[in-house]
């Protein structure tokens, strides 16, 4: 869950660890189906169960952005391979309950999840 710490210490903790998992993991699943690594329908399952259980899995914070105009919370990449000691692993879906360990991430699909993400928030089209 890279996304949750970088998304507490953003918020100031206003954003538990627990509501930030939850929005990572709706992000990861997002890039997941974009990267072609998720089925259409198992992703929307996935959304579709946590917003069900009345979790949000969106928060403005994944927009704030830094002076050069990019995500902040995109910084938890880095931050994450520097806790895993310089290698990034990261565990996405291929299908439900069936991870997969990626080591890197294409920046202009992760930016178009997010505004997936915020879209389907916003629209509620789950």
């Amino acid at each position: 869950h890279w996304a949750a710490h970088k998304l507490e210490a953003l918020t100031n903790y206003q954003l538990s660890h627990a509501e930030a998992v939850v929005v990572g993991l709706a992000l990861d699943t997002v890039y997941s189906r974009k990267k072609g690594l998720l089925a259409e329908i198992p992703a929307a399952r996935v959304l579709k169960v946590l917003a069900g259980l009345g979790l949000k899995i969106y928060h403005p914070a994944l927009d704030w952005t830094n002076k050069k105009g990019k995500r902040r919370v995109l910084d938890g990449l880095d931050e994450f391979r520097e806790h895993l000691g310089g290698r990034l692993t990261v565990l996405l879906l291929k299908d439900l309950g069936e991870g997969v360990d990626v080591h890197e991430f294409d920046m202009d699909l992760l930016d178009e999840s997010v505004e997936e993400l915020r879209g389907i928030w916003e629209n509620a089209k789950l």
